[in-house]
């Protein structure tokens, strides 16, 4: 061959190589530098999670510090169909129900049940049609947590509202006891159904003595125009001090995969809520309870459907008890729109004798 032939290959050739590099490295400075900063946006987007960390709101105390209004944990589950429907995850539940039901499985330690497991689980996706394994999969799902919902399959089937495709959120359980939640989140891991259902922590207002004060201490509900269900104060007290009992609420970032799962050990980023802050009065919950039974009694005697005492201390103006009737129970709030009048502070009486206090 020519050696100009030849150099001149060479140099073609090697000229193809640096273009094709440069372009290739033209390419990744545009998507590493130029566009860092939207593809990793457009990343957490995707990946990143922000999950809400509830701030307890605060208590209702009296004088002696004893507890008017408290908060107790609740929670509610519900059902995330993308995941129900993920067939890795499927399989595994599948896998699942069908050695725990081998006499071998006692004998297994938790480490060779999860070998056996993911064993299955590939063997079930290579022979199983994946819609029939989404079936099978929602079939168990209900077979497993109907009688301990405390609902028929039909009922539990029906709550999951599986033909709605554009509703892939779904609350199963709005209102279970801490103890409720437990149970079920451990039969879900003890299934590997865990990641199919979300429970989130909930906290609801009792009141200890509901029928005692009620007009005073008011009450609680949810904020209808904020679409994070937040709980504000309605009436009485909890309206009135509001701002002080409900506190702030915090939130973390985590990243998460296209499972839904963490994938990294830490979160990104983390603000702790700011709990609310107790409210003590200068109400006596023993003398407001003297006070809601003398109140009664004198009604019952003069045959009355209202009435009020207040009980207040003349050297310092701290109102000690103050009882209305007709009343209500602050945890049910049954017929509050007929008892709900306060004739202690919003009847309007003849002077009298009042102006001497």
């Amino acid at each position: 061959m020519n050696p100009a032939t030849f150099n001149n290959r060479c140099v073609f050739t090697c000229s193809i190589f640096v273009i094709g590099l440069s372009v290739l490295s033209a390419r990744l400075i545009y998507l590493q530098v130029l566009r860092a900063k939207d593809y990793a946006e457009k990343s957490n987007r995707v990946s990143v999670r922000k999950e809400t960390l509830k701030a307890v709101r605060g208590c209702i105390v009296d004088t002696n510090s004893q507890l008017i209004a408290r908060n107790i944990p609740r929670a509610r589950m519900a059902l995330d169909k993308n995941l129900l429907r993920d067939i890795r995850l499927a399989t595994l539940s599948l896998a699942n129900r069908e050695l725990r039901e081998t006499a071998e499985w006692a004998l297994w330690d938790k480490k060779t049940r999860n070998g056996k497991i993911k064993k299955r689980a590939a063997q079930i996706k290579n022979d199983v049609a994946p819609e029939e394994i989404v079936e099978k999969h929602i079939a168990n799902v209900i077979q497993t947590f109907a009688r301990p919902l405390g609902m028929t399959p039909a009922a539990l089937r029906a709550s999951m509202k599986l033909e709605k495709e554009n509703q892939m959120y779904v609350v199963i359980r709005k209102d279970l006891a801490e103890d409720e939640a437990d149970n079920l989140k451990e039969l879900a891991s003890d299934r590997s159904i865990v990641h199919a259902f979300v429970f989130e922590e909930l906290q609801r207002r009792w009141y200890v003595m509901p029928k005692n004060a009620a007009h005073i201490i008011g009450f609680v509900g949810q904020d209808f125009a904020d679409t994070s269900e937040l709980v504000i104060g309605r009436a009485g007290l909890e309206k009135v001090m509001d701002s002080y009992m409900s506190g702030r609420d915090g939130y973390v970032r985590n990243h998460r995969d296209k499972y839904d799962l963490l994938a990294v050990a830490k979160p990104q980023k983390m603000v702790p809520p700011r709990h609310g802050l107790n409210v003590q009065l200068t109400l006596d919950m023993g003398i407001q309870s003297i006070l809601e039974e003398e109140l009664d009694a004198g009604l019952s005697k003069y045959q009355a459907s209202k009435g009020t005492i207040i009980l207040m201390n003349p050297n310092t103006g701290d109102i000690l008890g103050m009882a209305s009737r007709p009343t209500f129970d602050l945890n049910t709030r049954k017929n509050i729109q007929k008892d709900g009048y306060d004739y202690a502070t919003q009847a309007i009486y003849e002077p009298g004798s009042t102006f001497k206090i």
